[in-house]
This record gives C-alpha cells, sequence and structure tokens, in this order.
C-alpha cells in the first residue's frame, strides 16, 4: 500500500505516493490519463534509467522519456533547456503531465 502526501497548491495540488512496488498503480495512473486525452512524458536521469529502464517501460509504455545526465551536471539552465524543448517537440501542454522518476 502506497502512502501518499497531497502537495496542497489550490488549483495546481498533487498528490506524492511513496511505495516499494508502483509499476501497477503507475501503469494505471496512466492509461486513464492517456484515456483522458492527456499527454504523458517522463523525466529521469541516466541513472535511473540503466537501472530500471524495464519498470519504466513497463509504467510508462511508449510515453516520450527525456533522459538527463546523473548528479550536479543535470542542475543547470543547459539542461533545462533541453527539458523544455523535449515537451514542445511532444506537445505536452499545460493539460499534459510530467513524471519524474528518481532522485
Amino acid at each position: 500500500m502506497a502512502l501518499e502526501l497531497q502537495v496542497n497548491l489550490g488549483e495546481r495540488s498533487y498528490p506524492i505516493a511513496f511505495a516499494g512496488e508502483v509499476v501497477g498503480a503507475v501503469k494505471a495512473v496512466v492509461a486513464k490519463l492517456m484515456a483522458e486525452g492527456r499527454r504523458v512524458a517522463v523525466l529521469t536521469d541516466n541513472n535511473v534509467r540503466r537501472a530500471q529502464d524495464g519498470a519504466l517501460r513497463q509504467m510508462f509504455g511508449a510515453a516520450p522519456v527525456h533522459v538527463v545526465p546523473a548528479g550536479e551536471t543535470a542542475k543547470s539552465l543547459t539542461e533545462f533547456g533541453g527539458v523544455l524543448d523535449f515537451l514542445a517537440s511532444n506537445k505536452l501542454d499545460r493539460g499534459g503531465v510530467l513524471f519524474a522518476v528518481g532522485g
């Protein structure tokens, strides 16, 4: 069973789930979002991608994935620009959902 923390930001509120096994739960959420016509994409780092590629594929299917370098080098304006370009090229607008997976 997942524990959930609700981040209360009015209309922009969102939950954060904490659990040991979340593949099935995330897959169900992704399917629901896509059935609603919402675009889904994934942001992760190369360490997580390498270690959890199978789980990422199970959870997100064919959703586009953007991989940044692991560690502090990913925290730069250049990498941020790359993320924005990725979102734009995949047509993620305000109705889209970006899943950030990793530490």
